[in-house]
């Protein structure tokens, strides 16, 4: 599944390598917070290691860099921080194969920065824009439009949003990456589609080419990294300092 395998580097843990099932670097920083808990804590809770690999390898996050099939990855970014690490996801992966965008978002957001931040250092295959949002929409010609303006080169619009992901899933062919991003409530719907929605991706499937870069990047075989926690996590080091 996907997912990336990290070293966690300090005198509790040694060296040990732990797995989690996100494709998102930041995701690694937040596991780390939690094994760094789990080290203060240790005299208050018991947790075995055998227990902390399971916890860390079962983790689930509804919607946040969530692998929903095999290349399909749903993000509820939609403030500057989200949007800024989904670029950063983005921005590796467009190196390794051809990216397709979903992307939605209500009106309270910002989303003409959203959508000039991910323009301005991701080049899409094609983009598929719908609404979302009730009250909230904004017509998806509105983000047409804006992705249109900054500098998209293949924009299409699908207002129902499971018609909408049918065809992204369509357009992402088997040797791509499929990113649904823009807001909380399109990714909630993407993790709800019901199963006549994915039709379309049995046929996908059946002919997946599992040797293509692309591949092995939804696959998960990502790098070990590792992290000098005694330097990244500085808040929680002054803690345990502070308990000594």
């Amino acid at each position: 599944s996907a997912g990336i395998d990290f070293a966690f580097r300090n005198e509790y843990y040694k060296d040990m390598v732990f797995s989690i099932p996100f494709i998102a670097k930041y995701q690694v920083m937040n596991s780390a917070l939690a094994l760094k808990t789990i080290e203060v804590l240790q005299n208050v809770i018991s947790v075995s290691m055998d227990q902390i690999h399971v916890g860390i390898a079962g983790t689930r996050w509804q919607g946040r860099m969530e692998t929903v099939l095999p290349g399909v990855i749903v993000d509820g970014a939609h403030n500057e921080d989200g949007v800024e690490k989904f670029v950063e996801t983005a921005e590796h992966f467009q190196k390794e194969c051809p990216l397709t965008l979903l992307f939605s978002a209500v009106d309270d957001k910002d989303y003409t920065d959203m959508i000039h931040t991910i323009c301005s250092r991701i080049t899409f295959r094609h983009v598929v824009v719908t609404s979302v949002g009730g009250y909230r929409k904004v017509p998806a010609e509105r983000f047409a439009k804006l992705f249109t303006e900054a500098g998209a080169s293949s924009v299409e619009v699908v207002e129902d949003v499971e018609k909408a992901f049918g065809r992204a899933l369509e357009v992402k062919g088997d040797d791509g990456m499929l990113f649904c991003v823009g807001s909380v409530s399109c990714a909630s719907r993407m993790t709800t589609i019901p199963i006549s929605a994915f039709l379309s991706f049995i046929t996908f499937f059946s002919r997946y080419d599992r040797s293509s870069p692309c591949a092995a990047a939804a696959s998960g075989k990502n790098e070990i990294q590792r992290i000098e926690i005694s330097v990244r996590i500085y808040l929680l080091g002054e803690i345990d300092r502070k308990q000594k």
